[in-house]
């Protein structure tokens, strides 16, 4: 009898030993929450570029790091809601993409060790999410995607020497975009340009936004607006309706079928991201202490299936610096 009842403690704290064992190294795997505000290539290619380098870094595999995406799609209050959920819930790390979204965790974050990786923030100074890009503190870092908006308008006037006028189509409503046209709207007077302005809401409002202002323009300018850039389709349809050449500031527009851009890479912006991440995890760093990490190398972007059937010369200039060129249609 005391036989049976040593075998049955035995195998009762084996059990308890293995269940124990068991919810440490649960314990000990990093919870990850990817905060979007709304889907744009931009924006989708730097969450892309976060995962591969996160894999390339060894987080991805069997119970080495659990991932969980919400996406708001540009819904204000669907961020907050995201933001609050993941605030409350435990994770190792936040990674929020794009302004709005980095507020909003950062808002639901306050009294909280959390640390908040973003990506892909114009200003993060102005938006309230740093103190300053050497030293951010608060326990957040990141990426920016700040573009060189002269340098583009630059090119869009070498593209068209003879531009006078610029559609841009934009949401006054994001503290990113007021930073985005203030810069634009500067680099327009010193090359004598003059932005025709069209304000929306929401991704309802480009078509009817960008229709209304055709007539008053000569090109279009998708800026660094997520509205804008998550409806670059839409404005490109209207352009091409009114044969209107359409110039990109990031990748995704471009491909999107623009004339030409230059643009940052946003899957890189994400590389560094996971970069920033690791050095959380890994090392113990306090993200407050990591310097934001800036866009890098801007890509010259050139369409000729485009200008041909626009009718645009491109300058050889433009196309000795163009690291992509297409000229097939697809």
């Amino acid at each position: 009898m005391r036989e049976h009842k040593l075998t049955l403690f035995c195998f009762v704290f084996a059990l308890t030993f293995v269940a124990a064992c068991s919810k440490q190294k649960q314990a000990q795997v990093p919870k990850i929450a990817v905060a979007q505000f709304v889907g744009h290539p931009g924006l989708d290619a730097t969450r892309e570029g976060f995962y591969g380098e996160m894999k390339r870094l060894g987080y991805i595999g069997d119970e080495k790091v659990v991932f969980d995406f919400q996406n708001a799609h540009g819904d204000f209050t669907t961020a907050a809601s995201i933001a609050e959920r993941f605030a409350t819930s435990g994770y190792s790390l936040i990674f929020a993409l794009a302004t709005p979204m980095a507020q909003a965790v950062k808002k639901a974050t306050v009294g909280k060790r959390t640390p908040i990786i973003f990506g892909a923030i114009t200003d993060p100074i102005s938006a309230g999410l740093v103190n300053a890009m050497e030293k951010p503190g608060d326990n957040i870092t990141g990426t920016s995607d700040q573009w060189p908006y002269e340098d583009q308008v630059k090119l869009f006037k070498e593209v068209m020497p003879n531009l006078k006028r610029l559609c841009v189509v934009f949401n006054p409503g994001e503290d990113n975009t007021r930073y985005a046209m203030e810069k634009t709207r500067n680099a327009a007077i010193k090359l004598g340009i003059q932005l025709v302005e069209a304000p929306v809401s929401g991704t309802v409002d480009l078509f009817e936004a960008a229709s209304s202002i055709t007539r008053k323009c000569e090109a279009f300018y998708v800026p660094a607006d997520n509205t804008a850039m998550a409806g670059a389709p839409i404005i490109i349809k209207v352009a091409n309706r009114y044969n209107l050449p359409v110039f990109a500031g990031d990748p995704g527009t471009f491909k999107a079928g623009s004339l030409a851009g230059l643009g940052v890479s946003y899957y890189d912006l994400g590389v560094e991201s996971a970069r920033l991440a690791d050095l959380v995890l890994r090392e113990n760093k306090n993200a407050g202490e990591l310097p934001v990490v800036t866009s890098r190398n801007p890509q010259v972007m050139v369409n000729l299936v485009v200008a041909k059937r626009l009718g645009i010369n491109i300058p050889d200039s433009v196309l000795k610096r163009a690291q992509e060129v297409v000229n097939k249609e697809k």
